[in-house]
């Protein structure tokens, strides 16, 4: 599987929204990347939640809040003009990681407030 970083946007956004202590996100069972995703963010310590597969490949998804570091994230990336453009940055690199994700987006945030 390829690390869908504009699905793990809509997911941060998704999961922002639910209300706190009142339930979880539902993954429909044929969104298998929609789970895997998931569990993505729960190891990239972004989302509090679980996965689990049941049998025949359903997968059980509990997703309950973002973590502190899941809301830094997503700040940085929530804006669609910011996101297009750390986006058309990265592209230029052809790889990258979280981390340089949200230096690429300060970096635009920060020209934006300084114009």
């Amino acid at each position: 599987m390829k690390l869908d970083m504009d699905l793990v946007r809509d997911l941060l956004l998704q999961i922002e929204s639910l209300k706190p202590y009142e339930g979880f996100l539902i993954i429909e069972k044929d969104k298998l990347i929609d789970a895997e995703h998931i569990e993505l963010l729960i190891e990239a310590n972004l989302i509090k939640g679980s996965v689990k597969l049941l049998y025949p490949r359903i997968p059980d998804i509990k997703v309950f809040r973002l973590t502190w570091e899941g809301h830094q994230f997503l700040e940085t990336i929530r804006d669609d003009k910011v996101w297009r453009n750390t986006k058309s940055t990265l592209s230029k690199a052809g790889s990258f990681t979280l981390d340089l994700i949200q230096k690429v987006a300060v970096d635009i945030i920060t020209k934006q407030i300084n114009s």
